[in-house]
């Protein structure tokens, strides 16, 4: 029942989520805490996850009902907690992944290369743009 954007970026959502859930924070979805939810989608997806603008507004839509769900399945215990944060930050999400100041390294580069045009899931391209990238980085530090 999501509008097609927002299922389109559905899996990569719930995939995302879950694996930073557990192993970034060690929790099983029966353990969920409203705090964890916020580091995660404030920090964690901010700092981690390379991808555009549509899977981050599609986050809050495609994990409320998700939640939803879980809970249906008796596996989430806290799931109007988890629902109440989540509307609480839905907005920051988005804003949050866009800022290069909550950016971790490896995005950093991954977004560096998306930038100067490569097709980050063409594995030659990204080869490509790393020696490039290294090179860059060896000139420079002879320099100085």
């Amino acid at each position: 029942r999501l509008p097609a954007a927002i299922a389109q970026e559905a899996e990569s959502v719930i995939l995302c989520f879950t694996e930073f859930m557990y192993t970034d924070f060690g929790l099983r979805p029966n353990q969920w805490q409203p705090q964890a939810l916020h580091a995660c989608l404030l920090q964690t997806f901010p700092a981690k996850v390379a991808a555009e603008a549509a899977f981050f507004e599609a986050v809050a839509p495609v994990l409320e009902p998700f939640f939803t769900f879980l809970e249906g399945q008796k596996e989430l215990p806290l799931a109007a907690s988890l629902r109440q944060q989540l509307a609480y930050i839905a907005a920051q999400i988005p804003d949050q992944a866009a800022n290069p100041s909550h950016w971790g390294h490896e995005k950093l580069f991954v977004m560096a290369a998306f930038n100067d045009g490569i097709d980050v899931r063409d594995q030659d391209q990204m080869a490509q743009f790393t020696r490039f990238y290294q090179e860059q980085l060896m000139g420079s530090s002879l320099v100085h």
